[in-house]
């Protein structure tokens, strides 16, 4: 992993003096990843870096894509660069939100568009099956609060899979389809998994998904599954 320059971002919530440093990578590699049926990649050397992001003194939610053309590129080995105690205290990393947070940006209306809506409810069901899992991808940004960050609770987690399938249910690239069979297979519904399997291909760079898929499916195993590495073609 090559990291990328330091960018100096403010918040743009309405007279908020918040600023925030986020460091950026220039490049990364997959080696060693670990990929998962939820369409989670869990790369060492390619840190997930927030998306989306949370001002903690007045509460805005804002894209972190919105604010970098405006951003200052800074160099943090600097003497001069203000903040040689170390402790974040002036410009602290921005941070990642916790699966609640998620929920409540949606909540909030900062979905411009259905795919943002879509991004966010992923994020927080990849999230929720990280803690599930003990996953601990690398990234590069603050965690979020404990208390944020929690297992959904049953009816927090269904509720968030349904929008997710309707997000999808017009959608035909396999992406959609391989998110609707693992949400179908997590929830129970294997027979509307296999419908939804029916439709792809096992060749191709989706395969390995496919027929890790199905292995679960004819096992009526719920659980987020790892696809094999040695099955990646």
């Amino acid at each position: 992993m090559r990291p990328g320059p330091d960018y100096v971002i403010r918040c743009p919530g309405p007279n908020c003096s918040g600023v925030f440093l986020y460091p950026s990578i220039m490049s990364g590699n997959t080696f060693g990843a670990e990929y998962w049926t939820d369409g989670k990649c869990v790369a060492p050397m390619l840190p997930e870096m927030p998306q989306i992001s949370l001002c903690d003194e007045c509460g805005t939610f804002f894209w972190l894509d919105d604010l970098l053309d405006d951003a200052e590129i800074v160099d943090r080995s600097d003497p001069m660069f203000p903040w040689e105690d170390r402790n974040n205290t002036m410009f602290p990393i921005v941070r990642f939100l916790g699966t609640l947070e998620y929920l409540e940006a949606v909540e909030a209306g900062v979905c411009r568009t259905t795919d943002e809506e879509l991004k966010l409810r992923l994020l927080a069901w990849r999230a929720h099956n990280d803690i599930l899992l003990d996953r601990k991808p690398s990234r590069r940004g603050r965690p979020a609060p404990e208390q944020k960050n929690r297992l959904l609770t049953d009816s927090e987690w269904r509720q968030n899979l349904e929008a997710i399938l309707a997000l999808t249910k017009r959608r035909r690239s396999p992406e959609h389809r391989l998110v609707r069979i693992e949400i179908y297979r997590e929830l129970g519904d294997f027979e509307a998994a296999k419908a939804e399997l029916s439709k792809m291909d096992t060749s191709g760079d989706w395969g390995p998904y496919v027929r890790c898929l199905r292995e679960l499916c004819e096992k009526r195993d719920s659980r987020v599954g790892r696809v094999q590495l040695d099955s990646m073609g």
